[in-house]
């Protein structure tokens, strides 16, 4: 009899005060922990990453299957929070060392950047990432940053002996500058562009062109020649810079001296014609 309860006690205290853990692997954290509960134990949970088990579906648990713990003591179990993903950061208009160090913070891996023009984000701002903001990656994905080098260089067109408001407003849509410097010119249209600087190459946009423009002769003074003869007439005009036209006056008698003239006196542009009248 002794001996019988000796080894009772024996066996309750090494085996038969303990109760099995149920299974619980597969189970919602909902579940298992009521499963575990009503088996008389406490619940603890940890999240953890998985590749194979869902969210929010338990993975394991400590003790684990087929286990056996003193009733109220503990049981841990390990509850999935899925496939291990990162939201790619968004970086647009960061400076590029900035950005980098937002995406390394999130155990994602820079790759070599991209560099493009852009014509709206300064030079050295990311314009964008690859992949985008908002996608979810893997830990380790390699994210490449694209990065502004600035507006794209013009390609300098040459307007010499070509309109100059034209030029100008072609230049100003290609985002340049347009500089504008008058010259008298005797020959070339008044608007015409004698020379540009710089007229071949590339500039970056906002730099300046330089246009000088015909601007046309200058007024001068008309002289008077009415009652001088033809010749000294035409010569007193020329040397003031004028073209000289000849007409035969309504009762011309072939004296040749000048009975009229236009214009008559003040000012007109130089190489401009002056029309006298002979009788």
């Amino acid at each position: 009899m002794a001996v019988a309860l000796v080894a009772t006690g024996m066996w309750w205290f090494v085996d038969g005060r303990y109760e099995r853990v149920p299974s619980v692997a597969g189970l919602t954290k909902a579940a298992a922990t009521t499963q575990l509960q009503e088996a008389g134990f406490e619940v603890s949970a940890n999240t953890e990453f998985s590749d194979t088990v869902e969210e929010g579906v338990v993975i394991d648990s400590d003790p684990g299957r087929d286990d056996k713990a003193l009733p109220g003591s503990t049981v841990e179990i390990s509850v999935s929070k899925g496939v291990e993903e990162y939201s790619v950061p968004k970086v647009k208009g960061l400076v590029a060392d900035e950005a980098q160090d937002k995406i390394q913070d999130l155990g994602l891996t820079v790759g070599d950047p991209i560099e493009k023009f852009n014509d709206n984000v300064p030079e050295g701002f990311v314009i964008n990432s690859q992949p985008r903001a908002g996608t979810l990656v893997r830990p380790g994905k390699t994210v490449v940053l694209v990065i502004s080098k600035g507006p794209a260089p013009v390609d300098i067109v040459d307007w010499t002996g070509r309109n100059a408001e034209r030029a100008k407003k072609s230049l100003e849509a290609d985002g340049l500058e347009v500089e504008i410097e008058e010259e008298e010119n005797q020959e070339a249209r008044p608007g015409t562009v004698l020379s540009q600087s710089p007229n071949s190459g590339t500039l970056p946009k906002g730099e300046t062109v330089t246009l000088v423009v015909a601007k046309g002769p200058a007024a001068v003074a008309v002289p008077n020649v009415v009652g001088s003869s033809k010749d000294a007439a035409k010569q007193t005009l020329e040397a003031a810079g004028f073209k000289v036209k000849e007409e035969k006056d309504d009762f011309h008698l072939g004296l040749d001296f000048v009975t009229r003239q236009e214009p008559a006196g003040g000012e007109a542009p130089y190489g401009s014609e002056i029309t006298i009248w002979l009788n």
